[in-house]
C-alpha cells in the first residue's frame, strides 16, 4: 500500500485525535518502526520528529550512521572484514533493542537496503530477529520522494557540512537509484513474527510524513508473516 499526501484539514484531524491518543494511552505498546529509504529521503528527520508524540522514557531512535560510521573510520572502503565487523557492532546493540521493545519500549530506526543485495538482505533478517525475540510487532516502511525535492534535501548545507558519512554526490545518489530498489520484504512467509510492509511518499513537508507514518503505526493492523525467503 503507498500512503498519500492527505489534506491539510485531514491532517489537523489526524493530530488532534493522535495527540489525544497518546494522553490517554500514555505510551504505544513495544515495537520496532524502521524506515528504509535511499540516502537524503529524511528517514532520520522524520523520526526526530515522530519523538515528540512519544514518550521519551520509552522511546529509542537509533540512526544507521551510528552503527556505521565507526567502523568506516577503522576500516574504510566496503571489504568482507568491514561488512563483518560492522555486523559485530550490530549485535550486542540489537540484542538490547530487542530487550529493549520487549519491556514495552517502541524502537525507531533508518536503514538504506536494497533489494539485490545478499548482505542487505541478511541485515533486514537482523531487523526480523530483534522483533522475534522481543515478541513485538515490526512496522518495515519504505520511504521515497520526488528526485527534486532529493535533490534539494542531498545539497543543503547542513547535509554537506556533517561529520556523518553521509552521501553528498547527487551524481552518485542518481547512479545508486538506477542500480538498486528499496528491499521489499515479501509476504509469504517470517518465522512467527508480527509484520507490517509499507510504501510512504515523503516529499512533502516534514510534519505531513509524521502524521502519516503515526497513522500506520497505531492503525495499521501488524499479520505473522514468514520472510524466510529472506
Amino acid at each position: 500500500m503507498v500512503f498519500m499526501t492527505p489534506s491539510s484539514e485531514t491532517l489537523q484531524r489526524d493530530k488532534r485525535h493522535l495527540e489525544q491518543s497518546q494522553r490517554m494511552s500514555g505510551s504505544l505498546s513495544g515495537k520496532i518502526v524502521v524506515l528504509n529509504g535511499f540516502p537524503g529521503t529524511g528517514k532520520l528527520t522524520i523520526l526526530k520528529h515522530l519523538q515528540k508524540y512519544l514518550r521519551a522514557e520509552t522511546t529509542c531512535l537509533l540512526d544507521n550512521h551510528l552503527l556505521i560510521d565507526p567502523v568506516v573510520a577503522v576500516i574504510p572502503g566496503r571489504s568482507d572484514r568491514h561488512h563483518e565487523l560492522r555486523r559485530s557492532v550490530r549485535a550486542p546493540i540489537f540484542e538490547e533493542l530487542a530487550h529493549q521493545a520487549k519491556q514495552g519500549h517502541t524502537i525507531l530506526m533508518t536503514a538504506c537496503l536494497a533489494a539485490d543485495s545478499p548482505r542487505d538482505k541478511a541485515v533486514f533478517r537482523e531487523h526480523l530477529d530483534i522483533a522475534r525475540k522481543a515478541q513485538v510487532p515490526l512496522y518495515w516502511i519504505n520511504i521515497h520522494c520526488h528526485r527534486n525535492v532529493l535533490k534539494q534535501r542531498v545539497s543543503t548545507p547542513e547535509r554537506q557540512q556533517g561529520s556523518k558519512t553521509k552521501l553528498t554526490d547527487v551524481d552518485v545518489l542518481w547512479d545508486i537509484m538506477e542500480k538498486h530498489t528499496l528491499l521489499e520484504p515479501s509476504h509469504d512467509g517470517g518465522g512467527g513474527v508480527a509484520f507490517v510492509f509499507e510504501s510512504m511518499d515523503v516529499s512533502g513537508e516534514v510534519e505531513t510524513s509524521v502524521i502519516c507514518l503515526l497513522n500506520i503505526i497505531t492503525s495499521t493492523k501488524a499479520v505473522t508473516e514468514d520472510n524466510s525467503a529472506f
